[in-house]
């Protein structure tokens, strides 16, 4: 793998960084009043405004040029045919195939894309059957609680989609509760608020034998067992897991088993069965809009050129401020309410993704991988961390999110 430190654009860069140190941004607009309308990208509903970063056009031509030396443009196009780009554990990194449409195939992928319609279908019976109340429990009563049992991305990603989608809640959504600590008092204050009569448990869980998923499950399914007999289980019951024989076990009937895949990550997983609460609690068809969001932004990464690429321009202008500004974290803050976990699952995405110190070939690498993500929701922070932010001694690279329109009518709290 080429060293990216060798090359003159990574210099380049170094250069760029000592010419803005000590720049005023309000500096950077009084030299260019195009600024603000150059420095933006849209693509669909969303708008990255990244002109009020140091930096310039130099430093964003030096940033296309490492990307070129680097590789990117093949590995992403090996990322999409489902190429093994996962090297340590042998596996392709597919996910985009989760929100695909069949004119987007390459052809080695139809047999996965063919298991992703067949789950597609099962997530759309099972919420359809929920939502309509033809889905009773072990005594007749219709489900109207789900309890979604995972951790990590199986939790944080529908967690965190849930609660952004919440303005869009109708009459038919049942109660979604989230479970992931192992604390016991996280699952005792949920199944406090819960009927078991009338309560559906969805486990995710790759292996069936993930420590905290299970320990949650065991206690919820003991709390079942207070309520039904053993041979009604298959009623409250439904398995996101590649160990089918655990989860029949388990006590989860064949037809309520959907399928994780070896080349989806946890943390890319909510687009696939692990975002079964989602299509219940919205419906198919909500669920189904979520797909075609990400799609359409897959798309954009796939298709756009740098600069005019929004994923490739918040990658660069993170690698320009961690490896050549010093900046050791970056803060996300959220000017939206229901936005509020997107920080906390981004963390996930980037920290876990990005939490290296080799390269694919399993060389030590000499930049700094990522940093660490952090953040919380707006007004809130400004009276609390946005002191040290605006005024200690580190410098922080920010991501401020905001909804152009707003889920409510009050003018002058937006």
């Amino acid at each position: 793998m080429t060293d990216i430190t060798q090359t003159p654009y990574w210099q380049s860069l170094s250069e760029d960084a000592a010419r803005m140190a000590g720049t005023r941004m309000t500096s950077l607009f009084e030299a260019d009043s195009g600024r603000s309308s150059r420095y933006r990208i849209e693509s669909g509903p969303i708008m990255l405004d990244y002109s009020k970063n140091l930096l310039d056009d130099t430093t964003l031509a030096n940033l296309g040029k490492l990307f070129e030396a680097s590789g990117l443009n093949a590995r992403r196009e090996a990322m999409f045919r489902g190429e093994q780009v996962n090297n340590t554990e042998e596996r392709a990194a597919l996910h985009t195939l989760l929100r695909a449409r069949p004119d987007d195939l390459d052809p080695e992928n139809s047999a996965n894309f063919t298991a992703v319609t067949s789950t597609l279908r099962q997530m759309e019976r099972i919420s359809s059957a929920v939502r309509s109340g033809e889905w009773k429990g072990a005594s007749g009563k219709p489900v109207r609680t789900v309890i979604h049992l995972g951790i990590g991305g199986s939790y944080l990603g529908p967690h965190m989609v849930d609660e952004a989608l919440s303005p869009y809640r109708d009459s038919n959504s049942p109660e979604c509760h989230y479970v992931a600590n192992v604390d016991g008092i996280h699952i005792d204050q949920v199944l406090r608020q819960c009927d078991p009569a009338s309560t559906l448990i969805i486990v995710v869980s790759k292996s069936f034998t993930t420590l905290e998923t299970r320990l949650n499950a065991n206690a919820a399914r003991s709390w079942l067992l207070n309520a039904i007999d053993e041979g009604d289980l298959h009623h409250h019951l439904v398995g996101v897991t590649s160990n089918i024989e655990a989860a029949l076990t388990y006590g989860i009937a064949e037809e309520n088993l959907l399928p994780m895949w070896d080349w989806v990550g946890g943390r890319y997983s909510v687009w696939s069965a692990v975002g079964l609460p989602l299509a219940i609690r919205y419906g198919f068809e909500a669920f189904s809009e979520l797909l075609s969001g990400a799609r359409a932004m897959d798309q954009h990464f796939r298709t756009a050129a740098f600069p005019d690429n929004l994923p490739m321009m918040l990658a660069g202008i993170g690698v320009f401020y961690h490896n050549f500004m010093d900046c050791a974290s970056h803060a996300v803050l959220t000017y939206d309410h229901t936005l509020r976990l997107l920080p906390d699952h981004l963390q996930q995405l980037d920290m876990e993704s990005n939490g290296k110190s080799v390269d694919v070939s399993g060389d030590p690498v000499a930049w700094q991988t990522g940093p660490v993500i952090w953040g919380g929701e707006g007004t809130n922070g400004q009276h609390a961390f946005h002191q040290l932010l605006h005024q200690g001694t580190r410098l922080t690279s920010l991501d401020f999110i905001q909804p152009i329109n707003p889920h409510h009518d009050r003018d002058e709290q937006h």
